[in-house]
């Protein structure tokens, strides 16, 4: 469940971005159609820009504690650690790995982790 809500947030990000460049008439050459792109630097920069103005523009509910929040930041810092790891996106390799570092660090169970992020990452982006 959490690897296919993962995948298919990330997979609307994506979208997203599609539309927004073709709407402001910026559309990017997306390096030559060049497969290697998927998974580049270059990519999870540009994911990264577009997940950052996503999250800025959604309809955050808050409906959850300041705690829970630090958890979502954490998991998310470790995602981003992991892809550094890797030299690019590294796509759900890394998310049992993410949430078990989350629960030895907040002195909690990994699937306690793993609720507590998907929650306030549908509250981030106003899914409830």
């Amino acid at each position: 469940m959490k690897n296919l809500f993962r995948n298919v947030i990330i997979i609307l990000i994506f979208i997203v971005c599609l539309i927004l460049t073709s709407c402001f008439n910026e559309t990017k050459n997306w390096k030559d159609e060049d497969a290697s792109y998927i998974g580049s630097e270059d990519f999870k920069e540009d994911i990264d820009e577009v997940s950052d103005d996503v999250y800025e523009k959604a309809n955050d509910s808050k409906k959850y504690a300041s705690k829970e929040e630090e958890i979502w930041k954490y998991c998310m810092d470790r995602w981003e650690y992991y892809d550094e790891l890797e030299g690019g996106y590294s796509g759900d390799k890394y998310t049992e790995e993410v949430f078990d570092d989350a629960g030895e660090k907040f002195g909690i169970s990994d699937s306690e982790a793993e609720r507590i992020w998907d929650k306030v990452d549908k509250a981030k982006l106003g899914i409830n």
